[in-house]
């Protein structure tokens, strides 16, 4: 992964709120170069102001309490990449290397266009909400955008053939609703238990007899049964995405004894029960992903129970939790931010947690608790610890 110092990062910030954040790392530091002297009239945008002020107080040689934001790139599509093992819809969204900053909407723009051999297309906002909506499940949205016809056909003709196994996951997560359930359950890596009622609007008509027989409506959201549903869909893919920010606020602000569990994982000797431990570890099991929450409950009286794997995978994940100070981060959906001295920070996390995903199996997981019974999901992976765009 391409590093960079702290004065960069801010530089690179400057040109994101500015609106140039679909350029390279460095074009980005030097568009704000060639352009420092007139910064303040570039733009009237208040994160972008924010920003330029930051730098001319470091300038001024002062301190500066200013964070640097990042945004995955097509989080949607990108987390589908991640846990179906799609190596295409993985380089479309920044997790595999290309040297160059990927746009995802755009590639596929131009893919959709190629194929219906105009440039008469839809334009790239209405495509890009099409695509947004269509992996989440929509067939409204890309119909209403597309009409009917040849456009639509391309259109799915197109995300099917760019990010296979990724646009293949929307039917597999649709085909997971139970139309007798009153909810759907499954459970994350960090022993989170995602619990979804299946809600209906229901409107009850009431008479008040004290109040001279007054007819009044209510309306209310009640548990129910639904024949058929896409919400898995979204729901499954957001849990995830839930996952990796909490799993971020972990890995970045968590405190832990980490000299205490590196002794333990080396030389400790112990078997004794703890469930908490054991549920992790059972998760992991079926997971393939050690979830970092595993460290808040390891001691010398217990770490025996960890499988050889998992116990050199904790190894590993101390010794890079002692590569620095924890620091605090801010978590908005798909959008991460520090202080540009914890940035290379918060990207190495954020490539290391996308990995656990691709390298890992969690739909399988997923799949096994939402259908209540063992389901073999088999996948390709792919390492995104070098990826230098994931988040930019």
């Amino acid at each position: 992964m391409e590093t960079f110092r702290d004065y960069e990062y801010l530089l690179i910030d400057i040109a994101n709120t500015a609106g140039y954040d679909k350029a390279n790392y460095n074009d980005r530091i030097q568009w704000t170069r060639d352009h420092f002297d007139t910064l303040e009239s570039e733009s009237d945008g208040f994160l972008f102001q924010k920003a330029v002020h930051a730098l001319r107080e470091v300038h001024k040689g002062n301190a500066i309490n200013h964070p640097v934001m990042f945004d995955a790139v097509g989080s949607g599509v990108q987390i589908l990449s991640a846990v179906s093992g799609d190596i295409n819809g993985a380089t479309l969204t920044g997790l595999i290397n290309t040297g160059k900053r990927p746009d995802p909407y755009t590639s596929l723009y131009e893919a959709m266009k190629l194929r219906l051999g105009t440039d008469d297309a839809v334009p790239r906002e209405k495509l890009k909400e099409a695509i947004m909506t269509s992996y989440y499940g929509s067939r409204a949205k890309p119909k209403e955008i597309f009409g009917e016809g040849i456009e639509l056909d391309v259109f799915y003709q197109t995300m099917l053939a760019e990010t296979p196994h990724a646009f293949a996951m929307i039917d597999i997560l649709k085909d997971t609703w139970n139309p007798t359930a009153t909810e759907h359950c499954w459970t994350m890596p960090d022993g989170f238990e995602v619990k979804v009622p299946v809600l209906d609007t229901v409107i009850k008509r009431l008479e008040i007899d004290e109040l001279d027989h007054h007819q009044m409506s209510a309306e209310f959201k009640a548990r129910t049964t639904k024949y058929t549903s896409v919400a898995n869909i979204a729901n499954v893919i957001q849990s995830i995405d839930a996952w990796v920010c909490r799993s971020m606020f972990r890995m970045c602000s968590g405190t832990y004894d980490l000299e205490y569990l590196q002794g333990v994982l080396d030389i400790g000797l112990g078997n004794n029960p703890c469930p908490e431990l054991e549920k992790l570890i059972d998760i992991a099991e079926r997971t393939k992903i050690l979830d970092i929450s595993v460290l808040n409950h390891i001691n010398k009286g217990n770490v025996d129970l960890l499988p050889e794997w998992m116990r050199e995978s904790a190894k590993e994940l101390v010794k890079h939790l002692s590569s620095y100070k924890p620091f605090q981060i801010i978590t908005n959906h798909d959008s991460f931010g520090a202080l540009p001295c914890n940035m290379n920070t918060v990207r190495s996390n954020y490539n290391a947690l996308l990995n656990s995903l691709s390298m890992g199996n969690i739909l399988q997981q997923i799949l096994t608790d939402l259908y209540a019974e063992p389901v073999e999901f088999i996948k390709e992976s792919f390492s995104s610890l070098d990826a230098n765009y994931a988040i930019c």
